[in-house]
């Protein structure tokens, strides 16, 4: 102060909101992974549900899916995975919301009521750019957001809100690892039919299909120091 009066200026933060949008890499891929792995097949439930092995991994198909299925006295069930670089969030983001997308695709089938709705869970595959057998029982039991049979699309994007769990499961500074089961795998009840989801992958031509993940989230710039 001079004389009393204050000079000068209180230099304070700045906050920006801003939202970013992630695919994974088509293959050949450099930093992540999407793709689905199975267990086909096995005549007891269990078996095929409970596995630590699957017995095929697909991540280099332009299309996938999740299904639980019992065919001729054998089970099947294939899971989804999902990796997105969020790095460039950065340690000081905030985030306030997400949602995870998926395009469906050619079909969808629902023969036990109920056994079509599909789940949102973590993943934590062993490589970030590939998918073996070896991680088929790499998938969580908490839901981070659903979507039914009815409400799920095969010519536009599925949309699944993240709840706080699956905000929680996003990458600030790295990779942010989801994965996609169907009800049958998820709340482990054994299908008596066939129940399967179709969607596209990142090996497609763009990415105005490919699985997305879209982070709302706010950053702190702090005061310029003179």
């Amino acid at each position: 102060t001079r004389g009393g009066v204050l000079v000068g200026l209180f230099k304070t933060e700045k906050v920006y909101a801003t939202t970013g949008t992630f695919y994974p890499d088509a293959d050949p891929e450099t930093s992540t992974v999407d793709g689905m792995i199975s267990y086909d097949s096995d005549a007891t439930w269990a078996t095929v549900r409970d596995a630590i092995t699957g017995t095929i991994a697909y991540d280099s198909y332009p299309s996938v899916q999740i299904e639980s299925r019992l065919s001729a006295g054998v089970y099947r069930i294939d899971r989804g995975f999902f990796l997105f670089n969020t790095s460039a969030l950065g340690a000081g983001a905030t985030i306030s919301s997400a949602v995870f997308s998926i395009y469906g695709t050619d079909t969808k089938i629902e023969n036990d009521s109920g056994h079509a709705t599909s789940y949102v869970v973590s993943s934590s595959p062993a490589s970030n750019t590939a998918l073996t057998t070896a991680d088929y029982d790499q998938v969580g039991s908490t839901s981070f957001g659903s979507i039914s049979y009815a409400a799920y699309s095969i010519s536009a994007y599925n949309n699944y809100t993240m709840n706080a769990s699956g905000l929680s499961n996003i990458s600030l500074t790295g990779i942010s690892k989801f994965g996609l089961r169907i009800y049958s795998d998820y709340a482990n009840v054994a299908p008596t039919g066939d129940n399967l989801l179709k969607f596209i992958n990142a090996e497609t031509a763009d990415t105005s299909q490919d699985p997305k993940l879209v982070v709302t989230y706010t950053i702190v710039i702090p005061p310029k120091q003179d």
